[in-house]
């Protein structure tokens, strides 16, 4: 007799089931995408800098941005009078008063020059600091004040001075207006007055008055026959000479 044994072994397959053991998830926020997450500090839609959030959502200098959420996008402004100078803003110097340099909108006003002065620690941010420049032909500033002037030069002698003050014995105009609306006049021109009592600029003589035949004609001309006493600026003294 013979006897027939089988044996049956089992072996076991492991079926893929789409999901790999142990895998990390990494998650992240986009910058750009509208919706504040994460670390960001500001989320605009865009990655674009100069517009109150940079490159990198972060709020830049001289902005504000407010009402970004995970479901929502940030909106980003710049605030005049702040003492920053953002890219919206030709100048900012603390205040959004007039006739200063820096107008209520923060733009530099006619006749002025506005300095961005960087801040110490931030290299992104900027002050500005405004001021006048005499001889530019522009009147501002202190320039508007009485025995104020500015003649488009830094040359004494003319009537006004390399500080822009009206010179002894000279008269200057006011000058015609930069702009509608605008606190600045253009170039002062100034003159002479012959009989004021001050020898100025081509006159040879000034006694105060404007007669000729007492050694200084009408048109403040030495005539003969005088003797002067005076000077730059002096009421001119005229004697005959006697024989």
């Amino acid at each position: 007799a013979s006897s027939h044994s089988s044996s049956s072994s089992s072996s076991s397959s492991h079926i893929p089931d789409g999901c790999i053991e142990k895998a990390e998830s990494w998650c992240y926020t986009i910058c750009g995408d509208s919706l504040r997450a994460g670390g960001e500090e500001c989320d605009d839609g865009n990655a674009a800098s100069g517009d109150g959030c940079s490159w990198n959502c972060a709020v830049e200098c001289g902005y504000a941005c407010e009402g970004g959420s995970p479901v929502s996008q940030d909106t980003c402004t710049s605030t005049c009078g702040d003492f920053v100078v953002s890219n919206l803003e030709q100048c900012d110097d603390s205040n959004t008063l007039a006739d200063d340099g820096c107008s209520g909108e923060c733009t530099v006003e006619h006749g002025w020059y506005c300095d961005i002065v960087p801040v110490p620690g931030d290299a992104e941010c900027g002050r500005s600091s405004c001021y006048t420049t005499c001889g530019d032909g522009l009147r501002a500033g202190e320039e508007l004040l009485e025995g104020r002037c500015d003649d488009g030069n830094l040359v004494p002698g003319d009537g006004c001075d390399d500080f822009c003050f009206v010179e002894c014995g000279w008269n200057c105009t006011e000058g015609t207006p930069c702009a509608p609306g605008a606190n600045c006049l253009q170039d002062s021109v100034c003159f002479t007055t012959c009989g004021d009592g001050a020898q100025a600029g081509a006159e040879e003589c000034d006694d105060g008055g404007v007669r000729s035949g007492d050694g200084c004609t009408a048109e403040c001309l030495r005539e003969d026959y005088f003797t002067f006493e005076g000077g730059y600026c002096l009421r001119s003294v005229l004697t005959p000479i006697c024989g």
